[in-house]
């Protein structure tokens, strides 16, 4: 028989721990030592890699001794090359770090997409400049200017430049740098004509007030002078518009051109690239039809387009071409 517990004073003061209390316990101080090993490790990881970054922004090795300048064509080579020069001396990470600051003015320029900063370790430094690609060339008179694809107008040409084989769209307007040509307007043009145009009538009725004679016989006639050269550039602009999405539909369709122009009777006349043929629309419209029509020749009839000299879109479906003689166009 086993022997009855003598219940004391002590007994009854003493709490009994109950076996989940202490799993508990124990529970807590693995979670608080699994805690600790957790931080420590972070914290040396934090001065391991202190000391790693400490070492490169600051061995004399790791200066900037060389650079390279890469795509630059069109922008300003001199401001890619102080922008580069800039970090001769200077730690070659550090730069790395803050070469968009160093950059912004290369990035600043119409011709320029984007520049990146490259290390080549220990001492090179690369400067990459992304510049717009031309698609077409505006031709303005005298002056020549470069468009995207998307119809940004991104630099004007000068006589050093050279640009690759793009299609050359002769326009009586101009765009000015980094403007798009889908955004041009004539709203400028019609508020400096219609200044030129009060200050023409003012002067007009000074000299009639005088009886001198003048550049026009009436107010009339100025008004429609200057009616006439708001019209006729807002024409213009539509003219550049219209010739620059023909561009677009024809690369779209595999039509290679050398020139696009709306003539004096308002006709669409295309060069075709290479040997090719002169192509008239007449009037400008049902134009995508006609050129699908002309994408088909130089697709199926290659022969059409070696020997002609002149094709003509009558309309969407019906065309005829002269063949090439001693003439030149």
């Amino acid at each position: 028989m086993k022997r009855n517990k003598r219940i004391n004073q002590n007994n009854l003061d003493t709490p009994i721990i109950k076996d989940s209390e202490h799993s508990f316990n124990e529970k807590a101080k693995k979670q608080a030592l699994s805690n600790f090993v957790i931080v420590f490790r972070l914290f040396l990881f934090f001065i391991i890699c202190g000391f790693i970054s400490g070492f490169l922004f600051t061995y004399p090795g790791f200066e900037v001794r060389n650079i390279k300048i890469k795509g630059v064509k069109y922008s300003d080579a001199s401001k890619a090359e102080k922008a580069a020069g800039s970090c001769l001396g200077e730690n070659v990470f550090a730069v790395m770090f803050a070469g968009g600051r160093r950059t912004k003015a290369v990035s600043a320029q119409n011709e320029v997409v984007s520049v990146k900063s490259f290390v080549t370790l220990p001492d090179t430094l690369t400067l990459a400049v992304n510049e717009r690609k031309p698609f077409v060339l505006v031709k303005n008179g005298k002056n020549e200017y470069l468009a995207d694809r998307n119809g940004t107008v991104f630099h004007k040409m000068a006589a050093r430049d050279r640009v690759k084989s793009v299609p050359v769209i002769v326009s009586g307007a101009g765009v000015p740098c980094g403007r798009k040509i889908s955004e041009a307007t004539a709203d400028g043009y019609k508020k400096e004509q219609l200044k030129k145009q009060a200050e023409e009538t003012e002067a007009f009725r000074r000299n009639a007030a005088s009886g001198k004679p003048g550049r026009f016989s009436d107010t009339k006639e100025i008004e429609a002078f200057y009616k006439n050269r708001i019209e006729s550039r807002q024409k213009e602009i539509y003219n550049l518009q219209y010739l620059f999405n023909v561009a677009l539909y024809a690369s779209e369709v595999g039509i290679g051109l050398e020139k696009l122009e709306v003539d004096g009777n308002s006709s669409l006349i295309l060069y075709l690239s290479g040997d090719g043929p002169l192509v008239e629309f007449g009037a400008l419209a049902n134009t995508a039809e006609k050129l699908d029509m002309l994408s088909v020749i130089c697709k199926k009839r290659p022969d059409i387009i070696k020997n002609a000299r002149e094709i003509c879109l009558l309309d969407d479906e019906t065309a005829t071409y002269k063949p090439k003689n001693k003439a030149r166009r």
